[in-house]
């Protein structure tokens, strides 16, 4: 049976309304609605197509599950692995370690993750990149178990505490950790949200960089230790390039929603082909910045162990990046989880060939 639709004014604040709390008022009673389709009716005017959705589909999913997936839980070992792993390294160079200010600098990472995932699915959502049947986002907005209003205001929730996370740190380390701070609260902000947008002006892939790599290390080695040097720098650089091959993977194969809606992701500017090319690119570079941290001597030399088995988890992912002929090709399916769990696994390796210098280092 299909499912009954309607139309509004794209523009319009019913259509806005809609978009934002899931539901409509019809004879009384609020249901539940969500996009599916956007008609161009002449340039400049835009029809959005609503169905309702039935009151049965909304009870199946568990509301715990809903929020797992909606904050993209898979993905955040791009926070949590960078702060492990440089939290085995300090050990390595026997840095004595505040273990509280360390794990709420952790975990504030973590949720300021959280709230990027969170903003990000509400604005694509509102943007209407992210439609039924789409590969984008976690899908919780568009299958209607969330409104895209609770969603941002658990994203508020997480920033708040996320900040309140840092501030033993900032106390600890003022003038080291401030502008770090302020760059990790200026990107979750601004990676989807108002005035910067990033990810929709191509800078997304610089930010998830940053934030998931140097400037996170740096920041949380200050927070744990008060200390800093080049090995937390090469591992931040190994991790940032991890990180960004979670993110350039989704946006592969989101190029052709991004493009229609006007989002300039790096993936979109560069086109499909060049894209792909680019994964490569990515995590040769990771691995590069590992190998360079081992040469200069300021990363312990059992490391290198995680170049050459890293590229056995990454090689099936990127042979199905590179046989794929379009975004919708099968090969696709899954990528962005592929990638992040290699962003996992190669995390974990390098902590335990971390604890494992420490442990061949006192008993050798």
């Amino acid at each position: 049976m299909s499912a009954v639709t309607f139309a509004l004014d794209r523009q319009s604040k019913e259509a806005n309304e809609a978009l934002w709390q899931g539901k409509v008022e019809t004879q009384g009673n609020w249901v539940s609605v969500r996009p599916i389709e956007v008609l161009k009716i002449s340039p400049g005017i835009e029809k959005l197509v609503f169905a309702y959705v039935p009151v049965a589909e909304l009870e199946k999913t568990p509301k715990l599950k809903r929020w797992w997936m909606a904050t993209r839980a898979y993905s955040l070992s791009a926070t949590f692995m960078p702060c492990l792993a440089v939290l085995s390294y300090g050990f390595t160079q026997a840095w004595s370690v505040r273990p509280v200010v360390a794990l709420l600098a952790g975990l504030g990472a973590v949720l300021l993750q959280v709230s990027i995932n969170l903003d990000n699915d509400v604005e694509d959502h509102l943007k209407l990149i992210d439609l039924p049947g789409t590969n984008g986002g976690s899908g919780v907005i568009q299958r209607s178990w969330l409104s895209a209003r609770e969603v941002k205001r658990f994203s508020r929730i997480a920033l708040v505490f996320g900040v309140l996370c840092g501030l033993p740190a900032l106390f600890r380390e003022p003038a080291l950790v401030l502008g770090i701070g302020i760059a990790g609260v200026v990107g979750a902000i601004g990676y989807s949200g108002p005035f910067f947008r990033l990810k929709y002006r191509g800078l997304g892939d610089i930010a998830v960089f940053g934030l998931c790599g140097p400037a996170l290390t740096a920041g949380f080695s200050l927070a744990a230790f008060g200390q800093l040097n080049a090995g937390v720098f090469w591992l931040g650089t190994f991790f940032g390039f991890a990180a960004e091959a979670i993110l350039h993977t989704n946006n592969l194969q989101d190029i052709e929603e991004d493009l229609s809606r006007g989002a300039k992701t790096l993936a979109a500017r560069m086109g499909f082909s060049r894209a792909k090319v680019f994964l490569i690119f990515i995590y040769v570079t990771a691995f590069s910045a590992l190998a360079v941290g081992v040469l200069t001597h300021v990363i312990p030399w059992a490391c290198v162990v995680v170049i050459p088995i890293g590229f056995l988890f990454t090689g099936k992912l990127l042979r199905d990046v590179s046989k794929a002929s379009g975004t919708l090709s099968p090969l696709l399916t899954g990528v962005r989880i592929q990638a992040a769990k290699t962003h996992l696994i190669l995390g974990v390796l390098l902590c335990l060939t971390l604890l494992a210098n420490i442990y061949g280092s006192s008993h050798g």
